[in-house]
C-alpha cells in the first residue's frame, strides 16, 4: 500500500520548504537494513525477512499541519490508525518503532511505524471478480499470467 499522489505532494512541500518542515535524517542507514524487494510481483506469494538490526528512523517534523495516515520515502510509515484499520498480524508486515523526539505534537500523535511488508500476493479474488488472467511479458522479457 502506498500514499496517495496529494498525501505525496503534501509530503514533498514540507520536505522541499526552505527551512525543511519535514526530515527524514537517516534514510539510507534505514534502507540499508532490508532485502530489495521485487519490481515485479507476479501472482504468486512472496516473502520477506524481517528486517534486523534496523535503526530507527528518525524524524524532524517542525510543521504544524496535519500529516497522513501513510509517510512515503521509498519505505512506508503507517499511523497508528491505520495499522489499527488493517489489522495486519506480524507474520504480514514488521512494523518497526521510529524516533520522533524532535517532532511537534501532532506528529507524534500519528505514531508512525516503519511498515516491513513481509508476505506479498494477489490481492485479486478472481472467483469474484468479473476479470480474469492474461499474459504480460515483464521487465526481464519474460511472459508472465497476472
Amino acid at each position: 500500500m502506498h500514499a496517495s499522489a496529494k498525501s505525496f505532494d503534501h509530503i514533498i512541500k514540507l520536505s522541499d520548504s526552505k527551512p525543511p518542515k519535514l526530515r527524514y535524517e537517516n534514510h539510507h542507514a534505514v534502507a540499508q537494513s532490508f532485502d530489495p524487494q521485487p519490481s515485479f510481483i507476479g501472482s504468486e506469494l512472496r516473502s520477506f525477512r524481517k528486517a534486523l538490526n534496523c535503526p530507527p528512523a528518525r524524524f524532524k517534523a517542525t510543521s504544524r499541519e496535519a500529516y497522513p495516515s501513510i509517510l512515503w520515502y521509498s519505505l512506508s510509515f503507517y499511523s497508528g490508525r491505520l495499522r489499527e484499520a488493517l489489522g495486519l498480524d506480524e507474520e504480514a508486515v514488521q512494523y518497526l518503532p521510529i524516533d520522533a523526539a524532535e517532532c511537534y505534537a501532532n506528529f507524534q500523535f500519528m505514531d508512525y511505524r516503519l511498515a516491513h511488508v513481509l508476505q506479498i500476493g494477489d490481492p485479486f479474488d478472481l472467483e469474484r471478480s468479473d476479470f480474469g488472467r492474461a499474459e504480460v511479458m515483464d521487465p526481464a522479457g519474460q511472459t508472465r499470467e497476472v
